[in-house]
């Protein structure tokens, strides 16, 4: 028997709605399961939800299950009722059954139809427990299956930080907490770029705390990789952000697709709001679009941006699957197959490096990422983040990665890049230093000093935050000014017009270079001989 998925409770009260719905009392107990739910007559429950979902239509497309069953812990008399859900909302009923005198100590077992109807006819499978007996308990379970497992798997964790010493610390706890998850074959790469964790912070063995140049988000994963990836019994890799709030039920149903996968596959975990945790903030997205559909140089589109997944509507409209360019580091995770084949990511320090990753990824493997239903992080939204420094990586990087990809026209370019500062005027000489910069060439990025870059990007970039909370009088002098820098943007673009092409070239050119083993090795200072190589 291999578990599948766990029946989870929830991790708080704030969030507990995409986990289990209905009447019940939560009660904590110190012994396994360490938690039950406790029912009266007719009290009913649902795992119509997120987290409890099982996404049978996935499973069938990108894995060998064709065969499962839920494994029950009760005490009391239940019925159990088990649905599937489609896409267009329409309901089935797959199973229901009676239970009598459960006793709590041993499971029950409720075998489900095998998948083989063809994946048309795959939906969304949960139960609802109702409580027959004046009092009852629930203990958990699982979803498991009796099919031999496809391959061994063991999983690289990286995660970096910048003097985000709390949340990484909270995620490590997160993961050494689940003793299930600890039974599965895990290393945890911690990558500290500002030098502020120690090793007895992690006490355990599996932990590897490494400490890096500040070398950005980019950095920190390249370091992370390379020292995962020479280790040769690690199959597969997951790189997580510091600043995530983390359910390890994810990292644990990571095992089950990657055991039976079909297919290399990476799995885009989705993005739940941090401010409001209940919604889907982003599912994968899709890179050069704006949510309208309209091309643009400088934008992207987050696919089912801002589902509540309290509806039952939303979870249904997850199993519609649609074309993912690429997903968000917050977690992402890959076969050592797929990074032998397309390298390591860009040296792009923050900002963009998840996209053309992606799309690197697509190039040479067709759409096998996966935003895969109930497996996501909470993560702070964009919205409630973005500080005006990143303006530069995000305008520099995006200009790279349309170079790689041959995406959007100079034409295109400088119409996007015009309306783009329009609307953000006191950016212009932020966007100034990012495209000369760009125009430079690969070789420019290649020689920086990137800590010395960023904190340049720093000053500059702080004396307009002080200008953005000032009066309106001045906000609007400030805005004349640059004016000057759209205007010297527009002659520095114009004269940069005969160099377009080349410079472009240069950088797609390059760019097998810049994720390559060989250079990030030169570039982080680590000894190459202590490291595989592709």
């Amino acid at each position: 028997m291999n578990i599948i998925q766990r029946i989870r409770f929830s991790i708080s009260k704030e969030v507990s709605n995409l986990y289990i719905k209905g009447k019940y009392n939560l009660q904590l107990n110190s012994s396994y399961p360490n938690e039950k739910i406790i029912l009266q007559k007719e009290d009913v429950i649902s795992l119509n939800t997120y987290y409890n979902s099982f996404y049978e239509k996935y499973y069938t497309k990108y894995t060998s299950i064709n065969s499962f069953y839920y494994m029950l812990k009760l005490k009391g008399d239940f019925k159990i009722i088990v649905y599937r859900d489609f896409i267009n909302n329409e309901r089935e009923l797959l199973v229901s059954n009676v239970y009598k005198s459960c006793k709590g100590s041993d499971f029950i077992k409720m075998k489900l139809p095998n998948i083989s109807k063809g994946i048309e006819n795959c939906g969304r499978i949960f139960l609802e427990i109702i409580c027959l007996s004046n009092t009852g308990e629930f203990f958990g379970g699982f979803i498991g299956t009796d099919q031999k497992k496809n391959r061994e798997v063991s999983l690289g964790i990286i995660t970096c930080t910048y003097k985000k010493d709390a949340f990484i610390k909270k995620t490590v706890d997160t993961i050494l907490d689940d003793n299930d998850l600890l039974k599965k074959n895990i290393e945890i790469f911690v990558i500290d770029n500002g030098n502020t964790l120690r090793q007895n912070d992690f006490e355990d063995s599996r932990i590897k705390l490494i400490v890096n140049k500040n070398f950005g988000g980019s950095g920190g994963f390249n370091r992370g990789l390379i020292e995962a990836y020479s280790n040769d019994k690690i199959t597969h890799f997951l790189l997580m952000d510091d600043d995530i709030e983390l359910d390890s039920e994810s990292i644990f149903r990571l095992f089950s697709l990657f055991e039976y996968a079909v297919m290399d596959i990476v799995v885009s975990g989705n993005m739940l709001d941090l401010l409001k945790k209940d919604i889907l903030y982003e599912s994968g997205a899709v890179y050069g679009i704006r949510p309208n559909n309209w091309k643009d140089p400088f934008a992207i589109a987050p696919l089912k941006y801002n589902l509540s997944l309290s509806q039952n509507d939303s979870l249904n409209l997850l199993l519609n699957e649609e074309h993912i360019d690429y997903g968000g580091f917050w977690f992402f995770a890959l076969t050592r197959k797929i990074v032998a084949t397309t390298g390591l990511l860009m040296p792009f320090f923050i900002k963009v490096d998840d996209m053309e990753f992606g799309l690197r990824i697509n190039k040479y493997f067709s759409d096998i990422i996966i935003a895969f239903p109930s497996i996501g992080v909470w993560h702070e939204p964009f919205y409630a983040k973005r500080p005006m420094w990143d303006y530069y990586y995000y305008i520099r990087n995006f200009l790279i990665t349309n170079s790689i990809y041959n995406i959007f026209s100079y034409f295109k370019t400088i119409c996007a890049a015009i309306l783009n500062i329009f609307q953000n005027i006191l950016y212009a000489e932020i966007f100034l230093r990012a495209f000369l910069d760009f125009m430079k060439g690969p070789k420019n990025i290649k020689n920086i000093n990137s800590e010395t870059t960023h904190r340049e990007i720093i000053i500059l970039s702080g004396k307009y935050i002080k200008i953005r909370n000032k009066k309106k009088l001045i906000r609007i002098i400030y805005k004349l000014f640059n004016l000057l820098f759209i205007f010297q943007w527009l002659i520095v673009a114009i004269y940069s017009f005969p160099k377009w092409k080349s410079t472009r070239q240069q950088w797609k050119e390059a760019s097998r270079e810049l994720t390559s083993f060989n250079f990030w090795n030169s570039y982080l200072g680590i000894d190459k001989s202590s490291h595989k190589k592709t």
